[in-house]
């Protein structure tokens, strides 16, 4: 073999061997790639906190944050008590322009019910975010009343940059919660 000297002898690669093994040999069908997730993993978390894995299934919503955009309805929630709580609706968002208001309670969003049925952030997410222009409709209780809204999804804005201010002629404070290709603008 070309460049690998004489006395080369290629590394044995216990982590595939194992994986391989119970591909092959182990009694009961097993989620190979979940395995190989996990290991990767746990691999990881022996090095230094910012090297972490990210599944595929996991990948849109890390490249969402890295653009710093998203197609979405402009809220941010929390959940409490498995109801989810509005607490803030972006400014000429598409939440504000359809009438969703901080303390509103969202009960359905499309067909599915979203309140008491342990609904987790990812969830919502997945119902909320959708392609821009398309439209969601979402089931709010505004005490006392229940009312239904529909809402064109928009280009959602997450911005990185805080705060920002001059300490002295020479001498400036930035706070970023995050970085993003937009960090830099």
């Amino acid at each position: 073999m070309p460049g690998r000297g004489f006395f080369y002898t290629e590394k044995r690669k216990p982590v595939q061997e194992v994986i391989n093994l119970i591909e092959n040999k182990y009694v009961d069908e097993v989620g190979v790639d979940s395995l190989s997730d996990k290991a990767i993993e746990s691999i990881l978390s022996q090095l230094d906190p910012h090297s972490v894995f990210i599944p595929a299934s996991h990948f849109q919503d890390i490249k969402d944050d890295l653009n710093g955009e998203f197609y979405g309805i402009g809220i941010e929630y929390k959940i409490i008590a498995d109801t989810i709580n509005i607490i803030s609706v972006s400014k000429d968002g598409p939440s504000a322009k359809a009438g969703l208001a901080v303390g509103d309670q969202m009960i359905k969003v499309g067909d599915s019910a979203v309140a008491g049925v342990d609904i987790t952030s990812e969830k919502i997410k997945k119902y909320l975010r959708g392609s821009g222009g398309s439209k969601v409709t979402v089931q709010i209780l505004r005490k006392p009343n229940l009312k239904t809204i529909t809402v064109a999804r928009g280009m959602i804005p997450m911005y990185s940059l805080d705060a920002s201010y001059m300490l002295a002629p020479t001498i400036g404070y930035i706070r970023l919660n995050k970085f993003s290709e937009t960090t830099y603008k």
